[in-house]
């Protein structure tokens, strides 16, 4: 992979800086909001807000800033590589989808003891704010994001906000208030005639220029300019040849702009205009600086193609290759643009960032590009909404015959999508006649369009010589796509057990690569055989409606086939309504992704459930059944001991108070998160404790999943509150029927007020069940009822008269007087009186 360039340190304050109090206690009292978005225009102090932030937060921050269209692979491994614990996700493979990259990112966090900030400056792109909202969805208790953009497109935010899982600050809330812009232009030593300062707004950047007396206008170009004119003319003249570079340096310039004297940068500075200072000198230029710099460089040609063409080895030197081919290019230099596109492409491609490919090659002439590059620019244009003319240029390389087994790949996949089946088998077949080494992506169009066409030994050929390949290889994508591809073929031409295996054998693969989109949809399918097999549980159906939130973004028709699915399981549960609104809720999702509700077999599915909806139900011979128990049966123990098991299988809980937040959350149903802290931190308001507390939360939920359908929370946070999941059929020992466990301690070794005042009543609840079960009980097993609540309780005294009783009624005359002697003492002794009456006739005549 490229080497990621330094953009994950965050900015030192600038030289006239101005703390935004107010903005930043808002943002530390927001910790369980998990999504913070600044939106606004230029120079509204977004990256400088967030910084301050950063620089004074005590929590953990990773700091990313984002460049133009870098795609879910560099802007995860850009964010993991400011946590050193996750070093795992520091190179991820390239062919990792966006959805499990995003789950990979959240689930290392998860593992961390305490909460982490994830900062990410400068989001400029539809697409990475569609992943970077996919990310904070995944966020768990005491992580968030943090962003900053010019546009809130993407972020689908309406429902986070509706349901307090967002906060955005807009420009209205960024700008200096009357008394911060007074207070800003005071410490700067300047004055601002009143019409100047209410015309300005309190935007951020126009203040700052305004301090320099170039506050005569309102654009933020014209301030810019302005601003410019205030430096010294040596600098002034040369400072547009810096215009490409991101960041600025004495020793970066000096290849640019020679002519720059030593203080050049400090004169930048005092001019007021916009610049980021990182540390080490150096400091990033904002884009309405930049942007004007750029605007004036153009004006000279020649000196612009040679600051840009300094500008892109200084940036292929520092590693940052796509930045560096977008500068050659600007410089005139396609040559060296090209080669390094013929690195970055085969990168894009892996990470299926389509629109890079796009952008990096379509900024060249179709004759400077070679028949490959040709073939990934016409595969992304197809990918990325300009299909004409990527068939056509594929097409146009087929006459020429020079396409290659790759773009006889895409051309295939293009005519399955047109529906055209024996078109899209013939390209495939010729890609795969061609020989060389395989290509993957042949096998599947080829595989699919011979299965369509009847001809189930070629397609189990094909995938029995991929599988072949596969294995031989050491890579662990392929080995899955393999099982995949083969349970594809095994579903129509081999018993569905062998289907199953395969299908089994491909979800353990991705899940081992935690690409959990492509085990979910595999999953989907191992389910399907079984409901084709007439399998009906709760459990298949738990494990159905669990998939909702696992399945890839985007898949509408898995969804829709899901849904089908669920549904006829609660027809044959018996579930008739449910399983009709399921079906209902599936005609829905087909009609607004436009698929075909009969082929997909909804119309049947919904037919035969009103069919036995409307049948009379027979005369019950035999009282109904009693209603299933959640299928999932959580087994606590709390007497004695604190262990939890899910279906038999022990559930491990390392930390105490998870163990605690189990206990309380059975016997309590639910709690907010007040409450809970409350409870388990006996009152305290302390922050450390309530981090503690989202720490429980995590671990606690992360045990219950190992034991439960992959995309089942166990521990929903709906409401404002916690609750354990309705899947989870809770069994508590405190509340089953009294024995002599029963006397064992409550959650021993927990000291929380709670926890003792149970310890109490639940003592008391078992001392009076079992000495009215000793009174009902035959002599014998009084007595040792009564032997064991005296093992817990020397002091209880009519477990002493009920021994004394069951051992007279067994006319056993030694015990009943050592029983007498022993419950005389311990009156005499502890309580100061003698026996009672009615015990005191049973001693002997001598020893009264």
């Amino acid at each position: 992979m490229t080497p990621l360039p330094r953009r994950s340190a965050v900015p030192r304050a600038a030289r006239f800086e101005r703390p935004r109090t107010g903005l930043l206690l808002q943002l530390s009292d927001t910790v369980d909001v998990p999504l913070i978005v600044l939106a606004a225009p230029a120079g509204y102090g977004k990256t400088t807000l967030l910084a301050q932030y950063a620089r004074a937060t005590p929590r953990r921050v990773a700091w990313c800033r984002a460049s133009a269209q870098e795609g879910p692979a560099t802007l995860s491994a850009r964010l993991a590589s400011g946590l050193p614990e996750l070093s795992a996700l520091h190179s991820p493979d390239p062919r990792t989808p966006p959805g499990a990259l995003a789950e990979g990112l959240a689930a290392g966090l998860d593992a961390l003891n305490e909460g982490v900030d994830l900062i990410v400056d400068n989001v400029d792109d539809d697409p990475q704010r569609a992943w970077l909202a996919d990310l904070a969805d995944r966020l768990e208790e005491g992580h968030r994001l943090l962003l900053s953009t010019y546009s809130t497109a993407g972020l689908r935010l309406a429902r986070r906000l509706a349901e307090g899982r967002a906060l955005v600050l807009d420009a209205t809330d960024l700008a200096f208030s009357p008394e911060e812009s007074a207070a800003y232009l005071s410490e700067r030593g300047s004055a601002v005639a009143a019409p100047e300062l209410a015309h300005l707004g309190g935007w951020p950047a126009g203040l700052a220029l305004s301090a320099h007396g170039v506050a005569r206008h309102a654009s933020a170009d014209d301030l810019v300019h302005d601003a410019l004119g205030t430096l010294p003319p040596p600098v002034r003249a040369h400072l547009c040849a810096l215009a490409p570079l991101e960041v600025w340096t004495e020793a970066g310039a000096a290849a640019l702009a020679p002519e720059l004297s030593a203080g050049w940068l400090q004169a930048v500075q005092r001019a007021g205009l916009p610049v980021t200072p990182l540390g080490g000198g150096a400091y990033r230029p904002h884009r309405l600086l930049t942007g004007a710099l750029n605007t004036e460089l153009g004006r000279d040609p020649a000196r612009a193609r040679g600051a840009r063409r300094a500008a892109a080895e200084q940036t292929e030197a520092r590693g940052d290759a796509e930045q560096a081919a977008a500068l050659y290019l600007d410089a005139g230099a396609p040559a060296e643009a090209l080669r390094l596109a013929q690195t970055l492409v085969p990168l894009y491609r892996d990470r299926g960032e389509h629109r890079l490919t796009r952008a990096l090659l379509e900024r060249f002439a179709p004759d400077q590009l070679n028949p490959a590059l040709r073939e990934r620019l016409a595969w992304a244009q197809i990918e990325t909404g300009a299909a004409p003319s990527g068939e056509a240029t594929l097409e146009a390389l087929r006459g020429a015959g020079a396409l290659s087994a790759s773009g006889l790949a895409s051309l295939a996949m293009v005519r399955g999508r047109q529906g055209d089946t024996a078109a899209q088998y013939e390209l495939a077949r010729q890609g795969l006649a061609l020989g060389g080494p395989p290509v993957p992506a042949l096998f599947w169009p080829f595989v699919q369009a011979a299965l369509r066409l009847g001809h189930s030994a070629q397609a189990e050929q094909a995938a029995e010589d991929f599988w072949a390949w596969a294995r031989a290889g050491a890579d662990p994508v392929r080995q899955a796509e393999a099982w995949q591809l083969r349970a594809l073929v095994w579903r129509r031409t081999r018993p569905a057990q062998e289907a199953a295996q395969a299908l089994a054998q491909a979800r353990a693969a991705y899940e081992a690569l935690g690409w959990q989109g492509r085990a979910a949809a595999v999953h989907l399918d191992e389910l399907d055989l079984s409901v084709q097999g007439g399998a009906a549980s709760e459990v298949l159906a738990v494990t159905l409606g669990a998939l909702e939130g696992r399945l890839p973004a985007g898949a509408a028709v898995a969804q829709v086939r899901r849904l089908r699915l669920l549904g006829t399981v609660q027809g044959r549960l018996g579930q008739k309504d449910s399983a009709e609104a399921t079906l209902r809720r599936a005609l829905q999702a087909a009609q607004e992704a436009g698929i075909d509700p009969q082929g997909s077999g909804l119309t049947g599915a919904l037919a035969e459930v009103l069919r036995d909806a409307a049948r009379p139900a027979p005369a019950p011979q035999v009282p109904a059944p009693a209603a299933d128990p959640a299928p999932y049966r959580l087994s606590l123990t709390t007497l004695g001991d604190c262990r939890a098991a899910v279906n038999g299988q022990p559930v491990k809980l390392g930390l105490a108070k998870a163990r605690e937040l189990l206990v309380w959350l059975a016997l309590h149903g639910s709690g907010s998160r007040d409450e809970l802290v409350t409870a388990l931190w006996d009152g305290s308001a302390e922050e450390r404790h309530i981090e503690y507390f989202r720490v429980t939360v995590r671990r606690l939920r992360a045990a219950l999943r190992e034991h439960l359908p992959a995309g089942l929370d166990p521990l929903p946070y709906a409401d404002g509150r916690y609750r354990l999941d309705g899947a989870l059929t809770v069994m508590l020992d405190l509340q089953a029927p009294p024995d002599l466990g029963a006397l064992k301690p409550f959650l021993p070794g927990v000291d929380s007020e709670w926890v003792a005042h149970y310890r109490q009543a639940q003592a008391q609840r078992a001392v009076a069940a079992l000495l009215a079960q000793a009174a009902a009980s035959a002599p014998p097993q009084a007595a040792q009822t009564c032997r064991a609540l005296l093992g817990a309780d020397p002091l209880l005294c009519p477990a002493h008269e009920g021994l004394i009783l069951a051992l007279q009624a067994q006319s056993d005359d030694a015990a009943v007087r050592q029983a007498l002697h022993t419950y005389a003492r311990v009156l005499r002794e502890e309580y100061g009186e003698g026996l009672p009456p009615a015990f005191q006739a049973l001693l002997p005549q001598a020893a009264r």
